[in-house]
């Protein structure tokens, strides 16, 4: 029922981005009505509902999904039951089409970052933090702490530089556009 695909909805949300769809934290009493709710009571089923009513869920961000996805999980979470997946079965051909559509942006998105990378640093495997920087800081016009704070992000090990890898891996999540839109936003 709608109910169920309601609260695969909810479950969905908090595996891609830790919070409930009308934010904070899951702590261990909403966990206990989540799985409540899991279990098919219809009045927990209908106080989300009207929580829905007064608050829309927080979007997802594209680092948390891509736009695929995050559209199922929506569909999962409408507000109105006529406008969710009917069943459990009726999710699984959407669900099939919006895993291969993700499939396919983070390729695009890992070749622009493998063009990027190539454009910028040619075939090293590595670079230090301060030529990313300066890279990053010339390519999008932006502030040195800026920068400074995205090529932090990037360098998930620590190791004061940057390895393609890591670069690969930072930006399968999200596109350079999305990239760029945060470094300014940052300045």
């Amino acid at each position: 029922p709608a109910s169920d695909v309601f609260t695969m909805g909810i479950i969905l949300y908090e595996i891609l981005s830790g919070f409930l769809p009308w934010g904070g934290d899951v702590d261990s009493s909403v966990r206990s009505k989540l799985s409540t709710l899991a279990e098919g009571t219809q009045s927990t089923v209908y106080a989300y509902i009207l929580n829905l009513k007064r608050k829309p869920p927080a979007p997802l961000d594209q680092s948390e999904a891509p736009a695929s996805i995050s559209d199922f999980v929506f569909k999962c979470l409408a507000q109105k039951p006529q406008d969710r997946f009917q069943s459990a079965g009726a999710m699984l051909e959407p669900w099939d089409r919006a895993v291969e559509a993700a499939k396919e942006t983070v390729k695009a998105r890992s070749s622009e970052a493998q063009t990027f990378w190539q454009q910028n640093f040619g075939e090293d495997e590595s670079v230090e933090l301060d030529r990313f920087k300066q890279v990053v800081m010339q390519r999008w016009t932006i502030a040195d702490d800026a920068a400074k704070e995205l090529a932090t992000k990037v360098d998930a090990d620590d190791s004061g530089s940057i390895e393609l890898g890591e670069f690969l891996k930072h930006f399968s999540e999200c596109s350079m556009a999305d990239v760029a839109r945060q470094a300014q936003e940052l300045a």
